[in-house]
Formats: structure tokens, C-alpha cells, sequence
């Protein structure tokens, strides 16, 4: 049997201190880890930041809207590109009173924002100054090109004007200049009373 003398004891309550010490300290450490994960930790498919409500607001020199971009939720990945979800986006045009609309169910930015591509349900379309749509454009995908004011296609596409609706494969839009061409199997149901 082991008897353990005052003598032996008195170093016990140093070394239990220590240890908690050295416990606590790197339990502190390993949580700081965890809150500045490094760039290169995050996989290629994982995003590295998002927002809810994002909102991106781009002036001309003269300090004009250029675009707005919205998005209920928006997704940035190291590659510097970013995915959208419910995006929409206003476009300036040569008549300011008339800018571009864009909507749809989701969209992807490339790196550089030169690209914007808008999946499911797209939407774009042009009001007059009194707030009417004069013209509509639907398809399921499209590629706009905001800083040329530029957009396309290859799906069948939709557009609706005040006096009827045309339909075709292919569009190709100058937005800036408010031209839209469907590029083949056009047709057209001219509709007066509409």
C-alpha cells in the first residue's frame, strides 16, 4: 500500500493548473481555426461567400445607372464566378426613360461580370415612360452581355409586343438600340385588339 506524504502533494495542485491551462489554450486555438478557414480549404464546388437580398449598383463615368443587379440569394466561388438565385436585372439603355428588365429562376456571373447567364422561366423585357411594357422577350435561357448591352439565344423564344406575338428559334438583342431578331422558324400572330 502506497501513502501519500503532504510533501508529495503539494506539487499537484501546480500541475492540475497547468493542464488546465494548456487545455483551455488549445481549445481556443482550435476555434479560431475553425473561424478563418483559408481560401484553399474550400472545394471548387463550395462557395466562399453569399449574400441574401444582394443588390449591385453600377454607375457610367458620368455617374448614370448603368445596372442593378438583384438576387434573392447569391453565391461567390473562388474561381471568382457566382451563381444567383431569382435574379433580376435592369439594364440602361440609349433612352434613359426606357431601360431593359431581366428576371429569371436562377443565373450565373462569370469572373471578370462580362457574362450573365439567366436560367428557367427569363424574362426581359422594356417599359414606355408611362410604365407600360412595349415589349417582351421569353425564353428558358439567355446570355447577356450587360457592359454591351447585348443578349441571346439559341431556345425556342417568345416575344409579345402591344399588337401581337412572335415566336422562333434563335434571338439576338441590341438592347442599347432596342432590337430584337429571332433568328429562324419565325412566326407571327398580328393582333390589333391586343
Amino acid at each position: 500500500m502506497t501513502v501519500l506524504s503532504f510533501r508529495k502533494l503539494k506539487h499537484w495542485p501546480g500541475v492540475i493548473a497547468l493542464s488546465v491551462c494548456a487545455g483551455t489554450t488549445a481549445w481556443i486555438l482550435e476555434r479560431l481555426e475553425e473561424q478563418n478557414i483559408p481560401r484553399e480549404a474550400v472545394g471548387p464546388d463550395e462557395p466562399d461567400s453569399y449574400m441574401e437580398n444582394f443588390v449591385q449598383t453600377a454607375m457610367d463615368e458620368r455617374g448614370r445607372l448603368e445596372s442593378r443587379l438583384r438576387a434573392k440569394r447569391m453565391f461567390h466561388f473562388s474561381d471568382d464566378t457566382t451563381q444567383l438565385l431569382h435574379p433580376a436585372l435592369e439594364l440602361s439603355s440609349d433612352n434613359p426613360k426606357a431601360p431593359w428588365f431581366a428576371r429569371a429562376d436562377s443565373g450565373w456571373i462569370g469572373a471578370g461580370n462580362d457574362t450573365v447567364l439567366l436560367y428557367g422561366n427569363v424574362s426581359v423585357w422594356r417599359q414606355n415612360p408611362e410604365g407600360l411594357r412595349e415589349i417582351e422577350v421569353q425564353a428558358p435561357d439567355l446570355r447577356i452581355l450587360p457592359k454591351k448591352r447585348y443578349a441571346e439565344t439559341d431556345s425556342a423564344t417568345t416575344i409579345i409586343t402591344p399588337t401581337g406575338i412572335t415566336q422562333g428559334i434563335g434571338m439576338r438583342a441590341r438592347l442599347a438600340f432596342g432590337l430584337v431578331e429571332l433568328l429562324k422558324n419565325v412566326r407571327t400572330h398580328y393582333d390589333e385588339k391586343r
